[in-house]
């Protein structure tokens, strides 16, 4: 619109203070600050696929003061724009527009980027701020690193050394060309004269051989090398993409590799960074439990009823002083005596009876269980062991609770005999009301009939906790309210049908279970949102939303309820929210964080809930300090933070949401068999430490019989101390084992028994984010990676983007191994560009993860098979084919060099012109990019079942300096074998009609075909796979040397060729003479069976596990017959029988292994540890809140596409995906020591 009426311009042509009108579909050509929409409510849908993969839309907003502008008041509209400069952040914004003498505060969502997409709006006008390479999308193309695998630098030394071996061989052949002219110059000169223009003397002569040399040997530089490694990793990479292993099915997602330079670096992972929610774990949120009013409410779903199940038994066992309480130093009666008789106890009962013992163990180490309850109903699984918290009163004694209560679906009330001192036990229960609890059968709530806006799918089986929410007057009921109200979720426009859209689906979870507990969200404004409550429509006013962010971890919302109250709302961790309640909210507080630690001990992501009742005074003096912060030109957020924090004080404490998101299929397997593959996991999270350890133990990554320990500092002293400790108890550790058993740790044997492993001391570390701050400092890094890497497992919990790459560059930076990240979340890029290879996972959270990846699939269990099946074959492969292509080249090249001393060092050509030129490209390559795409030593299953198969990749066994060396002398002795073979059997030879066959022509023809016979011989002996591509490949470029030498050198080719060929006919002559028949096999015997003889040594003297495996073969292979023979003696499951849960597996491995052991450093003042503890596990990407607040909104969102996170909540399918509960490991025994 700029000077005059509306012109179409290219966007070379855009300035800043332009004026443009997008149409629908249309892209942006810039950064805009949005003008008018065609929206009366000002509102722009965008799709920002292009910036962050993400396909669902997202909602721009005009400022309300502008958006009633049209075309012909746009042409005069004079307003300033004050802005921060270009940078590339794509989720802020600060700015201030003036105009008509007010101002106005602009954030991102107000702003339109380039890249993005015009959806579901007619038109748009908005003023370009940022133009061309000023924009946020050129801003964020910065330089993209180029990843190279450890083959590829290996190769590129290795290249040096043959371009400089090259340069050596040319220089020794124009030294003793010119030694030869000095010697016989006189003589040649009488029958080959010098030409015009040709260098005269000997050494004119020898400076032109040296270039000639350099060309007739540059073979021996292997330029059409990088051809053929493209053409076989672009083959794998295909193999990787048709897998159909790796497909999955309920998302039609499949593998895909987005790279083809990393598929053997797939081979040689020793490091795997990996994060949690998304990754291992589902990201599909269900509320499962809740605390209100210091009771515990929450179900035992289906996943917790399960017959035959094995007593949950473990706990916490604090320890004081320096006692260190190991299963090997544990006092007769403890830990493992308790443990025991609890399962045999069980097992007494036939696994129909379970009991609750509680005992407190002081001085006396007989103190026996001491049963309170009576029999209760079989195929129940016991709950939660009744977690204690470590605090000053009990420094001189420690504590174990063994619970094994029915898992019933009610709540823990105090009608059934919740102790007051801990809120969620069940003792002193009497035997009567025990009987009554247990006849009373698990229903599962209908909540379609129960309420107006309920879902079928919707699975909860608490009728005390409906029951309450029905109660205007309860705790529940504010509690459900708080969630109705204080969220950014938005409703969309479907027929018939509530739809909701959040950006976290633990919000999405929490709004889903208001509205099926009674008080449904239906719709918003900018100033109000709407709740059905209970059948009613009931509006409460928004007069502010304090939005969530990643330091806040909370939001809040100030609200005006239909009794006029002004109220404060706000969720959040609960360290968040507890630091922030009213004095007489401590006996609260006390509870709820009991049941936080029981929410904890089962994985679960908790929020606290909290609320503040405003006078009218007080909200009017806050909302002019909100709005100077808001429209405040530098240093917005912290001025809005610190206003924040003025009126997000003295709050009472709700309760509290736990929310469970599960572990994908597959995951335990996988971590147990990626360890078992010698590959390190550290699990890098935002969760708590509790939630995090749970979670490790529950996906096999810490496993019963690993010492862990729990580093929690905030100071560079306390961690300093902690992780000195912690490396020389370990270091102490190993060294007994190394002594006791005579053997070394610092090198994996892929030979090694399975009793061998199990039998060597295991060790995780836990570390929080506030550890690391000082840990990842100068001074402490190399500290803490020494330590790290001495550990099977390491958990980092509570960190940032930036802390996760940082530990991803501090091994990669500081150790010779390879890294892999994988992730599925925006905030797992950082780490997945950081490591060697990133893998990106398609779930919940977008596809930013997956943009910025390597490799990609659906689920994290297919990372197995990445690496076991397709890394290692594909690392065997190009090792393989490296060898082979230094030893063919090697024999190719020498053979012309050996010829060198017979012709005067001339550059005379031994072999045909011809050959010379397609030997690489026909008649020695197909057969080795074959084996390179398709080869298998062994097979995928084999592969997964003996995992240790993986170690000699990251030992870099198959191709290295040694090995190199090795291909080298075998091509050299090839060579030398074609060469004087033949120069022997032709020199003194004659043909049949009594000639001289010693024709150079019909020696160079006779080493070529010979050359062309050993190499793809050499090949076929190194090919494990035949398929029929490799036979067709392998015979027919032998056959094609004859053809090829028929071809050229008679028939019809001859009168062409006789231009071009050197003596055309010589195949006639070669094929008769019955020297060169004889030869072909006797020269091949000679030259292959020292190779094969190697090969028998080397399998027998030293052999590779894959040697031994392909050896016995049989031994491995797991046939059908094995696998009926599982299903009849029951250690198998048939189609439809029932499998126990995960949980009841976990639990009869814990009893049969033993318990557990976490030794907690404590740092800080006395060496106390921190009590506070919190289950939260906060999002990276903000919510809608400041566009609710400063815009306004349709009542619905039309024509969303949804991926990514935005959630169907009404769709059965998803609700019923978001059903059960598998039971997460626990932590059996915590150790705390002084440091």
């Amino acid at each position: 619109l700029d000077n005059g009426p509306r012109t179409a311009v290219p966007w070379r042509n855009v300035r800043v203070g332009s004026i443009i009108r997008l149409g629908n579909n249309d892209f942006i050509a810039a950064d805009m600050l949005l003008l008018s929409t065609s929206d009366s409510d000002g509102l722009c849908y965008v799709e920002t696929a292009e910036l962050d993969g993400e396909t669902n839309l997202k909602v721009r907003q005009t400022l309300e003061a502008v958006n009633e502008q049209d075309e012909v008041d746009l042409h005069s509209f004079d307003g300033k724009i004050r802005c921060e400069s270009p940078n590339n952040r794509l989720d802020r914004f600060e700015g201030t527009l003036l105009w008509r003498g007010e101002s106005y505060g602009l954030t991102n969502d107000n702003l339109l980027l380039r890249g993005c997409r015009i959806r579901n709006t007619e038109w748009a006008y908005g003023v370009v701020i940022f133009a061309g390479h000023e924009t946020k999308l050129m801003q964020n193309s910065g330089e993209t690193k180029l990843k190279r695998t450890r083959l590829d630098l290996t190769l590129n030394v290795l290249l040096l050394c043959i371009f400089g071996f090259l340069i050596f061989l040319c220089i020794l052949a124009a030294v003793l060309n010119s030694v030869w002219e000095h010697e016989f110059l006189d003589d040649l000169l009488l029958y080959i004269p010098y030409v015009e223009n040709e260098p005269q003397g000997a050494d004119g002569t020898a400076a032109l051989q040296f270039f000639s040399y350099v060309i007739l040997l540059n073979t021996l530089v292997p330029i059409s090398l990088y051809v053929s490694v493209e053409f076989i990793r672009f083959g794998q990479s295909f193999m990787i993409n048709w897998d159909r292993e790796m497909y999955y099915a309920p998302y039609d997602t499949a593998a895909r590799a987005r790279t083809t330079t990393l598929n053997e670096e797939l081979g040689q992972i020793e490091y795997v960074f990996s994060d949690k929610t998304g990754t291992l774990t589902q990201n599909i949120m269900t509320f499962l439990k809740c605390t209100v009013g210091g009771r515990m409410y929450g179900h035992w779903g289906e996943d917790d009823v399960q017959d035959n199940g094995d007593a949950k038994a473990g706990g916490v066992i604090k320890v004081t002083g320096k006692e260190d309480l190991t299963p090997s130093a544990a006092p007769e009666g403890s830990v493992q005596r308790t443990a025991t008789s609890t399962r045999s106890t069980a097992s007494q009962n036939s696994d129909t009876e379970h009991f609750r013992f509680t005992m407190d163990v002081t001085s006396s180490p007989s103190a026996t269980p001491i049963p309170t309850g009576g029999k209760l109903e079989s195929s129940r699984e016991p709950i939660v062991d009744n977690v204690k918290l470590p605090n000053a009163a009990s420094e001189e004694s420690y504590t174990e609770e063994l619970n094994l209560m029915p898992a019933e679906p009610q709540s823990l009330s105090p009608d059934l005999g919740v102790s007051e001192d801990d809120g969620c036990g069940m003792s002193g229960m009497p035997a009567s009301t025990l009987t009554e609890h247990r006849e009373k059968p698990a229903r599962r709530i209908n909540f379609a009939n129960e309420m107006p806006y309920g879902e079928p799918g919707f699975v909860h089986y608490d009728q005390d906790l409906l029951d309450a929410a029905r109660d205007t007057s309860s705790s529940v009921y504010d509690f459900f309210q708080a969630l109705a109200v204080c969220h950014s979720v938005m409703t969309e426009n479907v027929p018939d049908q509530l739809r909701y859209q959040a950006q976290s689906p633990d919000e999405a979870a929490l709004v889903q279970a208001s509205r099926n507990f009674g008080l449904a969200f239906v719709g918003r404004t900018t100033t109000s949102v709407s709740v059905d409550e209970f059948g009613t429509s009931v509006t409460y006013d928004i007069l502010a939303i304090l939005d969530f962010n990643n330091v806040r971890k909370r939001m809040s919302v100030v609200v005006r309820d239909p009794k006029g109250q002004v109220k404060l709302i706000c969720k959040g961790a609960d360290n968040v929210i507890f630091a922030r309640l009213a004095t007489d909210c401590s006996e609260m507080a006390d509870k709820t964080q009991k049941h936080l630690n029981v929410f904890a001990k089962d994985g679960l992501r908790t929020l606290c809930i909290a609320y503040r009742n405003l006078t009218d005074e007080e909200w009017s003096e806050w909302e002019a300090k909100h709005h100077a912060a808001s429209t405040a030109e530098f240093n917005r957020d912290d001025r809005l933070d610190e206003v924040y924090e003025d009126i997000e004080k003295q709050m009472t404490l709700i309760g509290a949401s736990a929310i469970e998101d599960k572990l994908q299929d597959g995951v335990p397997d996988t971590i147990a068999t990626l360890a078992q593959a010698n590959i390190k996991i550290w699990v890098l999270t935002g969760d708590k430490d509790e939630t995090a350890i749970n979670i490790g133990y529950s996906c096999r990554l810490l496993t019963p019989d690993m010492q862990v320990f729990l580093v929690d500092g905030d100071t560079e002293e306390a961690v300093c101390s902690s992780l000195t400790h912690i490396k020389r108890r370990i270091d102490e550790a190993r060294s007994d084992y190394e002594r006791e058993h005579n053997c070394s740790l610092e090198k994996e044997d892929p030979f090694e028994k399975p009793e061998d492993a199990e039998r060597k001391p295991k060790f995780g570390i836990v570390i929080n984010g506030y550890s690391l701050i000082p840990a990842l400092g100068e001074t402490l890094k190399l500290l803490l990676l020494n330590t790290a890497i001495l550990c099977r497992a390491v958990i980092c919990c509570r960190v940032t983007p930036l802390q996760k790459a940082r530990v991803v560059e501090l091994v990669k930076n500081n150790r010779n191994a390879v890294t892999l990240a994988i992730g599925d979340g925006a905030n797992d890029v950082g780490m997945i560009k950081a490591a060697h290879i990133g893998v990106g996972i398609s779930g919940q959270e977008g596809m930013q993860a997956v943009l910025s990846s390597d490799y990609s699939f659906a689920q994290f269990r297919y990372l197995q098979r990445l690496l076991l099946v397709h890394g290692r074959w594909s690392y065997m492969r190009m090792c393989k084919f490296l060898g082979y292509f230094f030893y063919k080249n090697f024999a190719f090249v020498l053979v012309q060099f050996w010829f060198a001393y017979y012709c005067g060092f001339t550059a005379q050509a031994y072999y045909d012109p011809w050959f010379i030129t397609v030997y690489n490209v026909i008649f020695s390559s197909l057969p080795i990019i074959i084996v390179g795409v398709m080869d298998q030593d062994v097979s995928a299953e084999i592969c997964i079942k003996q995992s240790r198969l993986y170690i000699p990749g990251q030992q870099n066994l198959l191709f290295n300096k040694t090995t190199f060396t090795v291909g080298v002398f075998k091509g050299i002795f090839a060579s030398v074998i074609i060469f004087f073979g033949i120069y022997l059997a032709f020199t003194e030879g004659v043909n049949s009609e009594g000639k001289d066959s010693a024709s150079l022509f019909q020696m160079g023809a006779c080493g070529s075909g010979i050359l062309v016979v050993i190499v793809n011989l050499q090949i076929a002996m190194d090919t494990y796979h035949w398929t029929f591509l490799n036979h067709i490949a392998t015979w027919g470029s032998i056959a094609l040397w004859f053809v090829y030498a028929l071809v050229v050198y008679a028939g019809p080719v001859y009168a062409i060729g006789a231009r071009f060929l050197n003596d055309p006919g010589v195949a006639v002559h070669l094929f008769r003479n019955a020297v060169f028949w004889l030869i072909i096999p006797l020269l091949t015997a000679v030259a292959l069976l020292p190779v094969l003889a190697q090969r028998f040594a080397s399998s027998t003297i030293k052999p590779l596990l894959v040697d031994t495996i392909r050896a016995n073969l049989k031994d491995f292979e797991g046939d059908k017959d094995e696998k009926a023979a599982k299903l009849e003696d029951g250690t198998q499951p048939r189609p439809g029988q029932h499998r126990p849960s995960s949980a009841a597996r976990d639990a009869a491995l814990r009893v049969r292994t033993g318990s557990r052991r976490i030794e907690s450093i404590k740092s800080g003042p006395g060496g106390m540890r921190r009590e506070m503890r919190s289950g939260y596990s906060f999002s990276y990407t903000p919510g809608f809140g400041d566009m609710i607040a400063s815009g306004k909104l349709k009542k619905g969102m039309g024509g969303t596409r949804h991926t990514g996170q935005s959630l169907v909540l009404a769709s059965s399918k998803t609700a019923v995906a978001m059903t059960g509960r598998s039971k997460l490991a626990e932590i059996n025994k915590v150790t705390s020591f002084d440091t």
